[in-house]
């Protein structure tokens, strides 16, 4: 929660709200009045002050016939500079540049190996490089960057461990090498927290629900929470994160008994009872494409193996519901590319191994990257934040006024 132990607090409180509404468009004082629940006059000043640091700007919407004083209008100003978001969670980083509206100006899909290293870092740099001089960017600065990494990501200071894809970067720091490269703070977020940010934000979540889980499935199994309208991240930031087994071990069956499976333990499974399906084409890693076709194709030993993972998960599901009362539960992940059989499959387990009336609703990602949406809007929310602490500093430098002390990363 917000404290407000601060005079500025009070301030940046109602700036950030501002500014999370003109993300949908240009918005008149009156309207920003009655959405903030303050008045016309406390809007005026908040404004003028943006205006006058470049963050936002006056502007005519549209042209009106009615007649009389015509409202004032104002907008994010977007000439100051674009944000870029880097996933690093699929097969190939997706790397884009985005305006202050969280609106994507260019995209990259960046072929690498799959195991990242120094090389494919510099060549992530390079492609960035290219795409800040290309004519649309029109020469503007890059303001902030934003990083979604799979695995564990500390979040006192930002240190990536257990992340089998990272494992070749050593003790490279992803935020001190994209600074150095690219002259832009960057921040670095675990994956499935970013992706439950975009979900909230542009997906199915509804705005109005305070308790609820978004499970990534895919070629790993990880989950995040929001626990009264605040995501929870643990002690170290490390909450959701699964399967942290030895090399050796991971695709062993007989780990698949005490947590939530992902779409390896049904690879791993369905190969033990058929080898030749070659459902894993390389160590950690399943053939996708290969595993919907085959679940198209209603092979029956992946069929069989899906049911068992739905049916493992459903348990999992159930004991976690039971404990935390959660009024949603959000399927994302490679696992919807087989379409809403695998809900349809939870919900029928849930329904035959559960005494009680299932309390959270079952609903799917609408988004089609819930993590590369979440770190394009988190980049943008660093930067206002960072230029809005900035912004009081300069009025009343003998203060030091530290926004992260209240506001902490806004995530």
């Amino acid at each position: 929660m917000t404290s407000f132990d601060n005079q500025y607090n009070f301030r940046v409180d109602n700036q950030l709200k501002l500014l999370f509404e003109l993300r949908n468009g240009p918005t008149s004082l009156n309207d920003l009045a009655v959405k903030l629940g303050i008045s016309l006059t406390a809007i005026t000043k908040i404004v003028d002050q943006l205006v006058n640091e470049n963050v936002i700007t006056f502007t005519q919407k549209q042209k009106s016939n009615k007649k009389g004083r015509k409202p004032t209008f104002v907008k994010i100003n977007n000439k100051v500079g674009v944000t870029c978001a880097i996933d690093l969670s699929n097969d190939e980083p997706v790397v884009v540049l985005t305006d202050l509206r969280n609106r994507i100006i260019l995209q990259r899909n960046i072929e690498t190996s799959y195991f990242l290293d120094e090389v494919s870092l510099e060549l992530i740099v390079k492609i960035i490089e290219e795409m800040l001089d290309d004519p649309v960017i029109e020469g503007r600065k890059l303001l902030s960057i934003c990083i979604a990494v799979p695995g564990l990501v500390n979040k006192n200071t930002g240190e990536i461990t257990n992340s089998f894809r990272l494992n070749k970067l050593g003790n490279i720091s992803l935020s001190t090498f994209f600074f150095n490269k690219l002259g832009a703070i960057t921040n670095i977020y675990s994956d499935v927290k970013i992706g439950l940010v975009g979900e909230r934000m542009f997906g199915a979540i509804p705005s109005n629900a305070k308790n609820y889980m978004f499970l990534h499935i895919g070629n790993g199994c990880s989950f995040s929470f929001t626990f009264n309208g605040t995501l929870y991240q643990g002690s170290n930031g490390y909450c959701g994160e699964l399967s942290s087994y030895k090399d050796n071990d991971w695709f062993n069956p007989s780990y698949t008994n005490n947590h939530l499976e992902d779409l390896s333990n049904v690879a791993a499974r369905a190969e033990k009872i058929n080898p030749k399906l070659q459902l894993t084409n390389e160590k950690f890693r399943v053939n996708f494409t290969k595993l919907i076709q085959l679940v198209e194709q209603k092979d029956p030993t992946l069929i069989s193996c899906l049911n068992d993972n739905a049916k493992m998960n459903a348990v999992q599901l159930i004991a976690y519901n039971d404990i935390l009362d959660l009024e949603y539960i959000v399927l994302s992940g490679t696992i919807l590319k087989i379409g809403n059989s695998y809900k349809d499959l939870l919900l029928k387990y849930i329904k035959e191994l559960n005494t009680v009336p299932f309390r959270a609703k079952i609903i799917v990602s609408s988004v089609d990257n819930p993590i590369l949406y979440g770190t394009i809007y988190q980049a943008n929310n660093l930067y206002f934040l960072r230029k809005l602490e900035q912004i009081i500093n300069k009025k009343a430098p003998s203060e030091n006024y530290d926004i992260s002390v209240a506001f902490g990363n806004n995530i």
